[in-house]
């Protein structure tokens, strides 16, 4: 089956199309049908929609920059008709719009955010981003209760260093000294979180679970 990519601009269409992604039903047995990733331009989310779409389910990927969207689409298996939208998802009305489509579905829905080691774990020069995935990690519990007897499940990924645009561009002597610091003596890669994403979405009692992904980096 040939790709058909449908590119919908921030915007009215945006919202629309946030809106359509609900009102179809897949009628195969694949146990997971319809996945939306958000930050889907990047290593971590493009690996995510990779991971799912070779199992069948069908991505809907979201990004700032379209460009980045159709180099992240074109890796994907052509099982399904995959979708990227353009657009800002830190907007309020895209998440209150999902939650809501997502406890009116009647499958079992689940949330999986991507949090960082650096939320539980210090380190300088990174107290903003570090709150900020500190946040993330207190959302997952709250919603995690929140919209659970909707039938909605809301976990999280920890990851540490992952092999990432991120990390590339650290410095030789930072590099090694961060990655003789993991007891497993490596980066992780896109791959490896893409996998643990998988297992949350997959197991239909995880709920409010953190999967640490850090090589053993926070036990030392």
């Amino acid at each position: 089956m040939m790709l058909r990519p449908a590119i919908t601009r921030q915007g009215t269409l945006f919202h629309q199309s946030l809106r359509k992604l609900f009102s179809s039903r897949d009628t195969d047995k694949t146990p997971i049908k319809h996945v939306i990733i958000t930050g889907a331009s990047g290593g971590i989310g493009r690996a995510i929609a990779s991971r799912f779409a070779s199992e069948g389910a069908r991505c809907t990927l979201i990004g700032r920059t379209e460009s980045k969207l159709q180099t992240s689409l074109r890796g994907l298996s052509a099982l399904r008709d995959h979708q990227i939208v353009v657009g800002d998802v830190g907007k309020e009305a895209f998440w209150k719009d999902l939650a809501k489509k997502m406890k009116e579905d009647k499958d079992h829905c689940c949330i999986i955010n991507i949090s960082s080691l650096l939320g539980v774990k210090s380190g300088r020069g990174s107290s903003v981003y570090a709150a900020s995935k500190a946040g993330v990690l207190g959302f997952t519990r709250a919603l995690a209760a929140e919209a659970g007897p909707a039938g909605v499940r809301v976990n999280a990924v920890v990851p540490g260093y992952i092999e990432t645009e991120m990390t590339s561009g650290m410095e030789p002597a930072l590099f090694e000294s961060t990655k003789n610091a993991i007891p497993l003596q490596r980066f992780g890669t896109a791959e490896e979180v893409a996998d643990a994403a998988f297992f949350l979405a997959a197991n239909q009692y995880a709920n409010n679970c953190t999967l640490n992904l850090d090589g053993g980096l926070s036990a030392v």
